[in-house]
């Protein structure tokens, strides 16, 4: 009888809590804390995270996205990323970027990720330019447009390639030629 009582309760209990209302951003992850061991520090990264605390905000993001150390919680993990972009912290700009590019819970974007890349860049975050580097010419011309004019020598021979070849550019010897200049 005693097992019964405790079957109904918490069926009952469940009921009731699917009709309360849905955490907002930056959210209640107390359900996925409460399943963790009492040794784990995820208590104290989301006090630390709600504090205002930018790594804690970060890393506390990450791991509801990777699921490694709690619950994985794809959703709430970019949310607190994104508090933490708008903290001003470039390394949670890269990491934004990355699930940008990737598509991870946020819809695909290479114009998002390449603007999140130039904030973190322009920051001094050296993996943001790594990346820069690495995508297509034609998404990040305006990034390489301010290095070379302010005296970047490989943006520089960048553009004049690309304007000179048509390679990632639209051919435009008359560009081409100022770059050479």
């Amino acid at each position: 009888l005693h097992m019964k009582s405790l079957f109904i309760f918490s069926f009952l209990l469940l009921g009731a809590m699917s009709m309360l209302p849905k955490a907002h951003a930056y959210c209640d992850i107390s359900t996925t804390l409460g399943r963790m061991p009492a040794s784990s520090n995820a208590r104290q990264l989301l006090e630390d995270a709600r504090a205002g605390d930018v790594d804690a905000m970060r890393q506390l993001g990450k791991n509801l996205i990777e699921g490694t150390v709690m619950k994985r919680d794809v959703k709430n993990g970019v949310l607190w990323i994104k508090k933490a972009v708008e903290a001003g912290d470039d390394r949670s700009m890269v990491l934004l970027g990355d699930l940008y590019t990737q598509g991870r819970g946020v819809a695909k974007s290479e114009k998002k990720a390449v603007e999140l890349y130039m904030m973190a860049a322009e920051a001094g975050n050296k993996n943001a330019v790594k990346r820069l580097e690495k995508l297509p010419l034609k998404s990040t011309v305006s990034w390489w447009e301010a290095r070379a004019k302010d005296g970047d020598k490989k943006a520089v021979l960048k553009l004049l390639r690309a304007y000179a070849t048509g390679k990632g550019l639209p051919k435009d010897m008359e560009k081409a030629r100022e770059y050479y200049e």
